[in-house]
């Protein structure tokens, strides 16, 4: 009997271990299936994800526009016919202007307009350029025309053109004169950015208004002779020429934009028109060599940064009639030593004075209502501020916090 249960037992061990073994080989066949099936279901997510992100922009890439021979007969390629001419020069002619080229040097003939001309032909054409004449008969030099024609050294550019529009010539790296008939009278924004080369420019007394970043970045140029007739000068026209030294701004100006001259660390001496209308912020901000100028009794407000950073700066006229100078308008003049600021001002603006190392001596008006942050402090050197009011009406004076050295002395109109 023992025995027969003990067989018995030894029967249920077996059974019991060989389900343990199907379990375990069922385990062993099932996972990977399961694995393959999850890593694909991954896979195509994957896929579909980035077919709805970028599905549109998997596309062949363009093919590059093919130009003709220059032996071939005229032929038309996007409106432009390309021929030979009888000395050897390649042509393009696209409406009523034609392009010739020859040994790096360009002629445009016909009427009307220039257009982006790296369009017109072969880039490698494009970038053996040296010279441009344009010829009269053509009135506008439309944006882009040469922009970024790094092997431009000179244009010469007729009476007859009337507009040269943004970024005709940015980026022309070489270009070193430019040579400009009366008749012109709008100069668009960035046309000459970056001319890097270019040292002189004298403009035609028919000019009229001069765009955005007119010559920003040009950083060899030394001298540029302003028409008579300029009436606008927008923003950051001069911008970062650290050579320019001496500009006349001209008579009849109405409009000098904003940081117009910012940067222009060789500028020393400017004189600004009485006539002038409107003057932005920041004009001369950076100006570390210009020792003097001279302030309209047209403009009522020294505006934001007007002369922040001029280290140079010695010798200030604040004419009558000014009713503010604005944040940080002299901060960093380490060259001032005193100031008059005249009867007439209202306002001192946050910073105005900050940081003049060298100050030592201001007289305040009494007209004076606004003090702001820090106008007359980390001026260690100022010892003495004039007032021309009385002790009573200096409380009366909305004073910031910070806003005058606690070295200065404050004394009052008896």
């Amino acid at each position: 009997m023992k025995k027969f249960e003990q067989l018995e037992q030894q029967e249920k061990v077996v059974i019991t271990d060989r389900e343990k073994e199907a379990k375990k080989n069922s385990k062993t066949t099932i996972s990977p299936l399961l694995l393959g099936i999850g890593a694909g279901v991954i896979v195509l997510i994957i896929i579909g994800i980035v077919f709805l992100l970028f599905g549109n922009r998997m596309q062949p890439a363009p093919v590059p526009p093919s130009y003709p021979s220059t032996n071939s007969a005229p032929t038309d390629h996007t409106g432009v016919q390309e021929s030979k001419g009888k000395n050897g020069e390649k042509i393009w002619t696209i409406g009523k202007v034609s392009y010739s080229l020859k040994d790096g040097e360009m002629e445009v003939n016909g009427s009307g307009t220039i257009k982006e001309v790296e369009k017109t032909i072969s880039s490698d054409d494009y970038y053996s350029i040296h010279s441009v004449i344009i010829n009269r008969g053509i009135t506008k030099i439309e944006s882009r025309a040469f922009e970024d024609c790094t092997t431009l050294e000179k244009v010469s550019i007729p009476e007859t053109v009337t507009e040269i529009e943004y970024n005709a010539f940015s980026g022309c790296f070489s270009l070193e004169e430019v040579s400009i008939e009366e008749g012109l009278e709008r100069i668009g924004d960035n046309v000459f950015t970056d001319c890097k080369k270019l040292r002189q420019i004298v403009l035609p007394d028919s000019l009229k208004t001069m765009g955005h970043k007119t010559f920003y970045n040009c950083s060899n140029l030394t001298e540029a002779v302003l028409p008579q007739n300029l009436e606008i000068i927008e923003d950051y026209t001069f911008y970062n020429c650290l050579k320019l030294r001496n500009i006349l701004i001209p008579s009849g100006l109405i409009k000098l934009g904003n940081e117009v001259f910012l940067g222009c660390s060789s500028l020393t001496s400017v004189t600004l028109p009485d006539g002038i209308k409107s003057v932005g912020y920041g004009v001369f901000h950076g100006c570390s060599k210009l020792a003097s100028i001279n302030w309209p009794v047209s403009i009522k407000n020294i505006g934001e940064r007007m002369f922040s950073g001029c280290t140079s700066l010695e010798d200030v006229t604040i004419p009558n009639g000014i009713t503010a100078i604005g944040p940080q308008a002299f901060a960093g003049c380490t060259g001032l030593e005193e100031i008059v600021i005249p009867e007439g001002v209202v306002d001192i603006g946050d910073c105005a004075f900050l940081n003049c190392s060298n100050l030592t001596k201001v007289s305040l008006p009494s007209s004076i209502e606004t003090i702001g942050s820090f106008a007359l402090n980390q001026v260690d050197s100022l010892k003495t501020i004039n007032y021309a009011g009385t002790k009573e009406q200096w409380k009366n004076i909305s004073i910031a916090p910070n806003a005058i050295s606690t070295r200065a002395t404050v004394s009052f109109d008896s």
